[in-house]
């Protein structure tokens, strides 16, 4: 469900700011096909079997993201309307402008490694040649949706992310058991 930016990065600025603040993250988005693609053909063409492991540490990311939303969703009730607080000084809303950007911008250099290996890895048998097109065909599309998947998401605070960590890490500790388990009696 996640395309190349989570939309939790980019929502809470001011209307002014909106703009800017996509154009930013949209080449933050850029940069990083730019970095990626290459490396992405490189690895297939001298370094083929990192592919699968890379896909697995992606898979893993993927699973944490996926038992947190989970979490998320069942431990949260509905938010309580905030009452109006004086607005923060332009100062701190720079700051926290650029630590939104930052951050969205490292969630799509996550993200986009995970989308460019799964390519890559359908065509890893196919020439080198399609293997440039279809890469660097994803990396359009998803560098494309970005401003789509924007609109979606909310933040979650320190503590509320501290909690889904614990209960994410304590979830893949249980399942890894169980499946131990049952390999074992299997």
């Amino acid at each position: 469900d996640d395309l190349a930016v989570n939309a939790e990065r980019a929502t809470g600025f001011r209307a002014s700011r909106e703009l800017p603040v996509l154009w930013a993250i949209t080449k933050g988005s850029f940069i990083n096909k730019v970095i990626i693609v290459p490396l992405a053909l490189l690895l297939s063409a001298y370094a083929s079997w990192l592919i699968v492991p890379i896909l697995l540490l992606g898979g893993c990311y993927l699973s944490y993201e996926g038992v947190e939303k989970i979490f998320h969703y069942f431990s949260h009730g509905k938010h309580e309307t905030p009452t109006a607080a004086p607005p923060p000084d332009q100062k701190a809303l720079r700051e926290r402008e650029k630590a939104k950007i930052k951050s969205a911008v490292r969630t799509d250099f996550i993200l986009s490694i995970e989308i460019i290996m799964i390519a890559l890895g359908t065509v890893m048998d196919q020439p080198l040649v399609m293997q440039v097109i279809v890469v660097t065909l994803i990396a359009i599309l998803f560098l494309i949706a970005v401003e789509a998947e924007m609109n979606k998401v909310s933040w979650p605070s320190r503590l509320e992310l501290i909690r889904s960590s614990i209960v994410v890490i304590v979830v893949i500790f249980v399942l890894a058991a169980v499946l131990f388990t049952y390999d074992m009696i299997w």
